[in-house]
């Protein structure tokens, strides 16, 4: 098997995989380095530094969002800390370890697959929140982290959770298959939606005779 086939069987984890193996597959990514110098098959040669790690998920299309949560609920601290330093959002980068962005779009600008537009498009906390990079800055919670204490963790933003769907699947049908893939968020938006519902924040609609809905 091939680098590059390696690769995308690993990124194909990443984007269909429950929550815990999800970051399974990342860490495999991260563990082999096979992200930072690999050609596809058309032909683009990609080359990422060592804290350059969010422009290979850009390139390579994977879901920020979905991954952003299951580092947040299912990796050790640890890991969530070793995440935001290899996307530049833990400790400083050095010795060119990651460049600007602009100069990286520059360099995929013409990837037949988009790749250049798509490392433009991410936000800077695409994979690891403000909150996150915080904690991962402060030497005394890294401290803490490395001799195994336990360290309050920030709780996941329904807000950001997305999904993709296709022609041949409705809305509907694949926000059913995210939720089945990953029970805690299942949960947590079941709690959501009964308080809502319970502060009067969502009401059932009604039809009348006509097939006019109508609020009761």
């Amino acid at each position: 098997m091939t680098t590059y086939e390696e690769i995308a069987e690993l990124v194909t984890g990443i984007r269909n995989a429950r929550f815990g193996e999800m970051v399974n597959y990342s860490e495999r990514l991260i563990e082999s380095e096979a992200w930072q110098d690999f050609t596809t098959p058309v032909g683009t040669h990609f080359q990422f530094r060592r804290f350059e790690y969010d422009y290979f998920l850009a390139a390579m299309d994977a879901d920020a969002t979905t991954l952003r949560h299951a580092y947040v609920t299912k990796a050790p601290a640890a890991k969530l800390m070793r995440l935001a330093d290899i996307t530049g959002r833990g400790r400083p980068p050095v010795n060119g370890d990651r460049r600007d962005r602009t100069e990286v779009v520059r360099l995929y600008s013409t990837d037949p697959s988009g790749a250049g537009a798509r490392i433009m498009a991410w936000a800077k906390e695409a994979v690891v929140t403000e909150r996150t990079a915080i904690v991962a800055k402060n030497p005394q919670t890294r401290k803490a982290i490395a001799a195994g204490q336990s360290v309050r963790r920030e709780k996941p933003n329904l807000k950001d959770w997305r999904v993709r769907w296709f022609d041949d699947r409705s809305p509907a049908q694949a926000i059913a298959e995210r939720l089945l893939k990953d029970p805690e968020l299942a949960r947590q938006v079941y709690e959501r939606l009964v308080t809502a519902r319970k502060n009067g924040e969502i009401r059932r609609s009604v039809a009348d005779s006509n097939g006019n809905r109508a609020r009761p």
